[in-house]
């Protein structure tokens, strides 16, 4: 729960600062970043015990390093609850045993979960996915796949992380699926920085919701996708849309264009040469 505070709280202040200023972090300061905020998150996961407010404890930095390298097995079996231990595993167990879903699991997820039972009882085993009720968060392996592949099982109700999740599903063709969140996100920035109005509400609610792309999986961004951007789009469109475009219809020719046309009309005269008296007579004639 630390860890989870820790990464919302320094995502919320730097994403603030960047949006406030309209500027764009560099690659390399991201990275940095990264690898930084990981490091904190693990020292607090490792730490948690000793480091709370009125803590009379000492840090234990050994305990962090056994955190980030995951030395002994003995360790690595009492921390099969954490994210990256558990993300990690994910994908070492799924490339060993060449198990990939291609999509199915998200399919399963988002068309056939919202089924009532009462409409489908039998949904999951009806379509393969019957592990899902029998073992959720096994990623559909049983215990001696688990550890014939890692040495381990997951803790009940431990998350993989983005990668790991992606990488279950597609295997190696999750890099091109991370590559498109990462322009999803990219092209989200440049509307709100273009256009704004319904673009602000979409960058920020997309902001909001990257905590579960590193905390929790995939599928848990894609629900909050559906459940928050969906409905204020429908909202947006059809609702204050048509009072919008009303609005628009009814909006007459701003005043500074005129203003701008009187001003250049002293131009337009001092570029004309005198004409002299004897001139403007020879012309009446």
């Amino acid at each position: 729960m630390a860890a989870g505070a820790a990464f919302l709280a320094v995502c919320s202040l730097v994403a603030c600062w960047y949006l406030v200023r309209n500027r764009r972090p560099s690659t390399h300061l991201v990275l940095c970043g990264v690898v930084a905020t990981g490091l904190f998150m693990l020292f607090l996961v490792s730490n948690r015990q000793n480091v709370y407010i009125g803590s009379d404890k000492s840090v234990d930095f050994e305990a962090f390093w056994k955190q980030v390298t995951a030395q002994e097995q003995e360790d690595l079996k009492r921390q099969s609850g954490q994210e990256f231990i558990v993300g990690a595993g994910t994908i070492v167990t799924s490339a060993h045993h060449q198990r990939y879903y291609w999509g199915r699991r998200y399919l399963t997820q988002v068309a056939v979960r919202p089924i009532p039972k009462q409409i489908w009882p039998t949904k999951y085993e009806d379509i393969g996915m019957g592990w899902m009720t029998r073992a959720p968060g096994s990623s559909g392996f049983s215990r001696s796949e688990w550890y014939a592949a890692c040495g381990f099982v997951p803790q009940l109700g431990s998350a993989v992380g983005m990668v790991a999740d992606l990488f279950l599903e597609f295997s190696y063709g999750s890099f091109i699926f991370c590559y498109a969140v990462g322009r999803l996100y990219s092209f989200a920035w440049y509307r709100w920085l273009t256009r704004g109005h319904f673009w602000s509400l979409i960058y920020f609610a997309m902001i909001a919701l990257s905590a579960h792309l590193a905390a929790q999986s995939m599928i848990a961004w894609i629900y909050r996708v559906l459940i928050l951007i969906v409905p204020a789009w429908v909202l947006w469109r059809f609702v204050l849309g048509q009072s919008n475009r009303r609005r628009a219809a009814r909006r007459v020719q701003p005043r500074w264009s005129e203003q701008a046309d009187d001003l250049a009309l002293p131009v337009r005269q001092a570029l004309q040469p005198d004409r002299q008296p004897e001139q403007v007579q020879r012309g009446l004639r």
